[in-house]
């Protein structure tokens, strides 16, 4: 998703106010993809692309919300086994975030939990500290996991962080038409 939303904003980023990404996977956990595995994971996603190489059932990863455990979501990834293609595009795909890091100029809100064991909060402060936007900000979040929005803390989070984040460009771009 942010991956994605991200090589996005990189070709159309003059076009926001401001750009949120919460727990990007810019760096996946060593556990799920160290050297070794990645190697591996190349080469049997080019002939086993469905190859299950984590499986489903990863919830805990995700939420430190104890209400969502056990829902049944088929379009989330915590119930789905990742395939060996999906995990190659996403390694190839931060590696085409770095390369293209020049193309970061637009604001930015960086939000990523410490406790997150599936991307982890050292890619996230490397794609701060490379971007090249002189409107960024990182927050790392105390004791939060993978899915920011469903933590038992997501009012907190998106009513202190991002509201603030967007109020404040939305005043700037009020003063600029002025």
């Amino acid at each position: 998703g942010v991956l994605m939303a991200t090589l996005t904003a990189y070709r159309i980023g003059h076009m926001f106010n401001g750009v949120v990404v919460t727990a990007p996977a810019f760096k996946v956990s060593d556990k799920l993809a160290g050297d070794t595995i990645k190697k591996i994971g190349m080469f049997i996603s080019e002939h086993l692309p469905k190859f299950p190489v984590v499986s489903g059932g990863i919830d805990p990863l995700f939420a430190n919300n104890p209400q969502l455990r056990g829902l049944n979501d088929p379009m989330s990834l915590r119930y789905r086994p990742v395939t060996a293609r999906l995990g190659a595009e996403t390694l190839t795909a931060i590696e085409q975030v770095f390369n293209e890091i020049e193309k970061s100029t637009y604001p930015m809100l960086i939000l990523h939990g410490d406790d997150d064991r599936l991307t982890v909060l050292p890619g996230s402060q490397r794609f701060y500290e490379k971007a090249v936007s002189k409107d960024k900000t990182f927050v790392p979040l105390k004791d939060i996991r993978h899915d920011l929005v469903h933590d038992a803390r997501s009012e907190e989070i998106i009513g202190g962080h991002v509201l603030s984040f967007f109020n404040e460009r939305l005043e700037m771009t009020k003063k600029n038409k002025k």
